[in-house]
């Protein structure tokens, strides 16, 4: 899955989800480096996890 349809998904940007990623706010999906020195992550989501996660949100709005 592409991080821009991961956003577009939960509303919000690319760099908020590449960042949540990285910083481990999300919990469908890790970002790492392949190699210490490089300052480009790579992202793995996890289609699963991320659907879980929608319904987690979806959850919530039905009980505001």
């Amino acid at each position: 899955m592409k991080i821009a349809e991961v956003a577009e998904m939960l509303d919000t940007t690319p760099l908020t989800i590449r960042i949540g990623l990285q910083q481990g706010v999300f919990p469908f999906g890790v970002a790492f480096k392949r190699r210490a020195d490089s300052k480009n992550y790579t992202y793995i989501i996890y289609p699963e996890k991320l659907r879980e996660y929608c319904r987690g949100k979806e959850d919530e709005k039905e009980q505001n």
